[in-house]
């Protein structure tokens, strides 16, 4: 089942700082909502992986050697089992996507490449280097559980678009986003701060008349939505 979830809504009800709003739960996949404020920090055992897209405002995480501070439309990648502490400087408001590793992600003791261990905090300039971009022109920028994500500004229509093995999830960040599910489906509306979970085993059409910033999560090693017309698979840059 289709579903939208306002971020920019739920985030003006939250009232207690660090304390995650469970949103959806997919597979290998938990997505949640916090505000960070100017007077707490929040540490983090680190135990799984997770990425940190903010929404708004700028966020600070320490991994007890070096600080990596992210503005609004950047994106963090935690490692697993790296302890880190977040803290801001002024209410801002992130998403949390966290990797749900399962008894068999190990296998004789080694765990598949982009689950090997890691000890850096990565950031992307996800939101502004989609904008620069040409439309559809898709940014890698890693994997959460078993979910590849990447950025784009949408501008146009899309092909019909199949998420084959699991929900496509869209994370509009900026812009106005229309979309049909199903054949015979009414079309919807997402806009800014919204994310759109697309069910699996759905023909899905996207289109944006003056343009979207969003991310996606594709399921296992499929490849994003591609522009109508497009003769070829998109280009995807790599990180």
């Amino acid at each position: 089942m289709q579903q939208v979830i306002d971020l920019a809504r739920l985030a003006e009800e939250l009232d207690s700082p660090y304390r995650p709003l469970d949103l959806a739960s997919l597979d290998r996949l938990k997505a949640s909502l916090f505000i960070c404020d100017d007077r707490r920090s929040w540490h983090r055992d680190g135990a799984e992986g997770s990425l940190l897209f903010i929404l708004d405002g700028v966020v600070m995480v320490d991994n007890g050697t070096v600080r990596t501070v992210a503005n609004e439309g950047e994106l963090l990648s935690v490692p697993r089992k790296v302890g880190h502490t977040v803290s801001a400087g002024m209410r801002s408001t992130v998403l949390l996507l966290e990797t749900v590793v399962e008894d068999g992600a190990v296998v004789n003791g080694h765990l598949p490449p982009h689950m090997a261990l890691d000890h850096e905090i990565h950031k992307a300039h996800a939101a502004a280097d989609a904008l620069r971009a040409e439309p559809f022109r898709w940014q890698a920028l890693g994997h959460c559980g078993a979910y590849t994500v990447c950025a784009t500004r949408l501008w146009g229509q899309s092909e019909s678009y199949i998420p084959a093995t699991g929900p496509l999830v869209l994370i509009v960040y900026r812009g106005v986003l229309e979309y049909q599910i199903g054949a015979e489906g009414a079309p919807g509306v997402a806009v800014g701060s919204q994310i759109l979970i697309a069910p699996a085993a759905t023909p899905l059409r996207l289109r944006s008349e003056r343009g979207a910033t969003v991310l996606v999560m594709a399921h296992g090693r499929q490849e994003p939505p591609q522009p109508a017309g497009a003769t070829s698979v998109g280009t995807i840059d790599q990180p």
